[in-house]
């Protein structure tokens, strides 16, 4: 079986992304790991650029593992979580999801055991010859033709025609639409349709580029990696959202003949 590691500098937030879109995939939209793994995501991402020089408390030579060991830790709380849910399906407690960062700025240990024949079967040290201790990287940056506000995209980890989840989904706006289904009347291309035809009007501008918020990724929380309004898979506070839940409110199919 051939294993992939995670690419140095904190990468792993890819796979926990991956991650992400499968679990969205076999359980409930609301099922609290969903918004948990969501939480952790948007709390490592905040602080991946202090992640990427995190120093191994015992081995400086594992401290370029930081990836591995990230994903380790969240590998070993679901594994527990889905055990426990196993024996008792009621009100399982999962960890703090900003349990790595809190622990990083204690300068507190967090990272999981790894056996040294797990570190040599796996190659664990080699990899971390080829990714050596470096500085942070440079903070993103948009140049003068974005606005000073718009955030970075999501990373780009999918392949194409993959289905890229929004990691940062407001429920509280949105879920009251998005559970209206994903299907016939409420399927966002039927909902595009009627836009282009002007039964509709049209969606919101996005803060990205001045064109069409992208409906799908911002009301339902999952887009494809095709997708034409991709620049728009970005984050947004509660308050940028505003008029796209009024333009929800007003125009979204309610199944009795809108």
């Amino acid at each position: 079986m051939n294993v992939t590691m995670p690419p140095g500098d904190g990468a792993s937030l890819r796979y926990v992304q991956h991650y992400l879109v499968f679990l969205m995939s076999i359980l409930p939209d609301t099922h609290p790991l969903i918004n948990w793994v969501q939480m952790h995501y948007q709390d490592m991402d905040s602080f991946r650029h202090d992640f990427a020089t995190w120093q191994h408390p015992t081995d400086a030579t594992l401290s370029p593992a930081h990836g591995i060991y990230h994903l380790k830790w969240l590998s070993n709380v679901t594994s527990a979580y889905f055990k426990a849910k196993k024996r008792n399906p009621v009100n399982i407690e999962l960890p703090d999801a900003c349990f790595i960062r809190q622990k990083n700025r204690n300068e507190m240990p967090w990272a999981p055991l790894m056996s040294e024949n797990f570190i040599g079967d796996y190659k664990v040290k080699e990899f971390c010859g080829i990714y050596s201790p470096a500085a942070p990287p440079a903070l993103p940056s948009f140049g003068n033709t974005s606005p000073p506000n718009a955030p970075p995209p999501l990373p780009d980890t999918s392949a194409p025609g993959e289905r890229v989840a929004n990691l940062y989904y407001n429920a509280g706006l949105f879920d009251v639409f998005k559970n209206r289904g994903n299907s016939g009347t409420y399927a966002s291309r039927m909902i595009r349709n009627k836009i282009n035809s002007g039964e509709l009007p049209p969606l919101p501008l996005t803060k990205v580029d001045g064109e069409a918020m992208c409906l799908p990724f911002h009301v339902k929380g999952m887009c494809n990696e095709q997708c034409k309004r991709k620049p728009d898979h970005v984050n947004y506070n509660s308050n940028e959202l505003t008029k796209l839940c009024s333009w929800c409110t007003a125009n979204y199919p309610t199944g009795t003949g809108n």
